[in-house]
């Protein structure tokens, strides 16, 4: 709804004529999606109060029932493809390391034009924060990507530095602060005695 509202608030705020909007869900959740209309939130609701809750239907996409290989049937775009590859890898490390080369692959044709490193980048970022990637797996990624391309390869072991160097710096803060409460907490107790 708030998107939909946006649009149209955009679309006033350039003197526009409003557009139609048909929303549709690109799902890629763990579980099972529930489709429900905006009016099934409202169970119990007074038959008088119905007709002011928003009611419009959606279309869904629900990626997480697709194989691989449907989805690279639904899609013309290389973008659209990886994305979608990327976004039904998500949640399972596994599957981001098993479709890693196909990514990169389907991807191919994007990464070879004119500022296609951009979306590479995106695309290296994406699994190394966006994923459920461990540690022990970043050395394997980082591998079939420089196998890919070199730019890439670079790109992924610099980000990989500097996550893991964000993660000292949130350990040591995290480390200073509880100490630091651990003191106040001492010092109170030497201060009752």
């Amino acid at each position: 709804l708030k998107y939909i509202i946006g649009i149209w608030d955009r679309n006033d705020n350039n003197k526009e004529k409003r557009n139609i909007i048909i929303p549709v869900v690109v799902y890629h959740g763990e579980a099972k999606w529930e489709y429900k209309l905006f009016c099934d939130y409202f169970p119990n609701i007074d038959s008088h109060l119905k007709h002011f809750i928003p009611d419009f239907d959606y279309i869904l996409h629900n990626i997480s029932t697709l194989d691989e290989n449907e989805i690279l049937k639904m899609f013309i775009s290389a973008k659209l493809k990886v994305m979608t590859l990327l976004f039904k890898s998500y949640y399972d490390e596994n599957k981001v390391l098993d479709n890693l080369k196909l990514i990169l692959e389907e991807g191919k044709e994007v990464f070879d034009k004119k500022n296609g490193g951009n979306f590479l980048k995106s695309v290296i970022l994406y699994i190394f924060k966006g994923t459920i990637l461990r540690k022990k797996n970043q050395d394997k990624v980082i591998k079939i990507i420089n196998d890919f391309t070199e730019e890439g390869g670079r790109f992924s072991m610099s980000l990989a530095s500097e996550l893991i160097q964000e993660g000292i710096e949130k350990g040591i803060k995290k480390g200073l602060e509880k100490g630091k409460t651990e003191g106040i907490e001492i010092g109170e107790k030497k201060g009752k005695i």
